[in-house]
């Protein structure tokens, strides 16, 4: 896409030039008052002004007002990557589809929901030690994440 190339008067992500060639207006981000900026729509349809806030172009369950309002990406099921569409992340899961590791515990919140855990949770994680991270378990002693507890909760 050419639109890091040239002036954008209107901060919406298209050059000046190609929006004066599209027919938008290049001192309006949004140059059919629709909610969608000139740029997001060309992204989605090849033009400037015809995707419609009602619809859903990338599939996952927002429409493009939504994506818009919510800060998600509107050409991507899965903004954050984490294994879950935005859709279901805001109408089924309640998780955030802008952060990967809601619950911020290590596991990813697609990873959590195909483990059974909770992505809510901190609480709540799969059976196993987060990427990169190990367990070390020993007659009363648990190494989790370089720090070490007891059953009993205790620093040994």
């Amino acid at each position: 896409m050419a639109a890091s190339q040239g002036s954008d008067s209107d901060g919406d992500m298209l050059p000046d030039e190609l929006e004066r060639e599209l027919g938008s207006d290049p001192n309006n981000a949004d140059s059919d008052g629709d909610g969608i900026p000139d740029g997001v729509e060309y992204l989605l349809k090849g033009n400037a002004t015809s995707a419609r806030p009602e619809d859903d172009d990338d599939f996952d369950g927002l429409s493009n007002a939504m994506e818009m309002q919510l800060g998600t990406d509107p050409t991507n099921p899965d903004s954050d990557n984490d294994g879950l569409a935005d859709g279901d992340e805001v109408n089924t899961y309640h998780s955030n589809p802008l952060n990967p590791d809601t619950d911020g515990d290590g596991y990813g919140d697609g990873e959590e929901f195909m483990a059974g855990s909770d992505p809510l949770s901190v609480l709540s994680h799969p059976p196993y030690p987060p990427p990169g991270r190990r367990w070390i378990m020993g007659p009363g002693i648990l190494i989790r994440n370089n720090t070490t507890s007891s059953p009993s909760g205790r620093q040994p």
